[in-house]
């Protein structure tokens, strides 16, 4: 038998024999893996924290995870991956990223191939990240058949499929070896002037271990900053993000004399169309008003949500509310008290336009502040 093979042999019967089914989970606080909180090790991937959290020291929001360890298929075939998410994951199988969807999504269904071979053992690395509101995560795969369909309904990936990576061996600190004493020479008689012998005291030879190396942890494309904070009408199982809105952009409002009691509509903060998702073009205006709430700082914010009345009114509720709560979190995590800031949504029911006309309705749907 060749030495390969049979080496390629011993490692799967130490993996099969001492292995720990399951996945070693990495928790954190904040969206952009900023502090480590705790490890624990999951069965599988199968997640609800609607309205709780993943763990004592993590919020309900704004947290991420990392899950390791290996992944042994039963049979050759070619796998699909689906993963159910809200809101951002990276999957790699076998160092192979196939699935890479960082970024605001309420739960939507990713999905990704790879061809994989029964009983070997491949690298399985999930990055995961919730930002505001409920966290949801749900990794299902099923075999791809040769007409390139589906064998059999997707299933959860089960534990018994799942092995966690063996942990790190602590470093044995060497023990030193016991300091010679210093040999002192007795003079001879026979000399007039006995001379000692100037003897070099033995060093001690110390075994030195080297820490083991941990490799960096490289989450990819991971979105500048921290991605912009979103709220959500209601839960569906696949989504298809609508194309932004294409909006006309208003001339900027200027913060410079925020005065109480004062209301300013926010003309170039704008989301995608029939969603909570925060565009780019939005976050000059948010800036402008960031330095104004650092110049002033005791004014306070009431920041309003409004839609048009197209759709179903519980939702645009739902939506005004969540689109002005993203407008407040983002201030927050630019430093601005949360304390000083307060959000509404009123849906339909305060429009400043008609709604018979696309330009009415596009003047309805805003998002306002009232200085106090």
């Amino acid at each position: 038998m060749k030495p390969f093979t049979l080496m390629a042999l011993l490692t799967l019967l130490v993996v099969s024999t001492h292995a720990q089914h399951g996945l070693r989970g990495e928790y954190y606080d904040g969206p952009n893996f900023n502090r480590k909180v705790f490890i624990r090790n999951d069965k599988q991937i199968n997640f609800n924290w609607r309205g709780t959290s993943p763990g004592r020291g993590i919020g309900t929001e704004f947290y991420s995870i990392r899950w390791t360890g290996l992944l042994q298929p039963p049979t050759d075939a070619t796998y699909q991956f689906t993963a159910e998410v809200d809101d951002g994951i990276r999957l790699w199988v076998g160092n192979r990223n196939i699935i890479d969807a960082w970024g605001l999504h309420n739960n939507v269904t990713f999905t990704g191939k790879v061809k994989l071979k029964g009983g070997g053992f491949y690298d399985l690395r999930i990055d995961y990240y919730n930002d505001i509101l409920e966290g949801e995560i749900k990794l299902y795969w099923q075999m791809i058949g040769p007409d390139n369909t589906p064998v059999g309904p997707k299933q959860l990936i089960d534990t018994q499929y799942l092995i966690m990576p063996p942990r790190p061996k602590p470093a044995v600190a060497a023990t030193p070896t016991p300091k010679p004493q210093p040999v002192v020479a007795t003079p001879k008689t026979t000399t007039p002037q006995p001379t000692a012998k100037k003897l070099t005291p033995v060093q001690p030879s110390v075994a030195v271990t080297s820490k083991p190396t941990v490799p960096a942890s490289k989450p990819t494309a991971k979105p500048t900053g921290k991605p912009a904070v979103a709220t959500r009408p209601t839960p569906t199982t696949t989504v298809q993000t609508d194309p932004p809105a294409v909006v006309k952009e208003q001339p900027p409002v200027t913060f410079t004399k925020l005065e109480s009691e004062q209301t300013l509509v926010l003309q170039n903060v704008m989301f995608q169309q029939s969603s909570y998702v925060l565009l780019p073009e939005s976050y000059v205006e948010l800036n402008k008003l960031v330095q104004a709430l650092r110049d002033n700082p005791t004014v306070q914010l009431v920041i309003s949500g409004h839609t048009d009345n197209v759709g179903d009114p519980r939702l645009n509720q739902s939506l005004s509310e969540y689109r002005a709560r993203v407008v407040m979190n983002y201030l927050i995590r630019h430093g601005i008290a949360e304390e000083r800031l307060e959000a509404k949504g009123y849906g339909c029911t305060r429009p400043v336009a008609g709604n018979d006309t696309e330009s009415d309705r596009s003047k309805n749907r805003r998002v306002e502040i009232q200085v106090h």
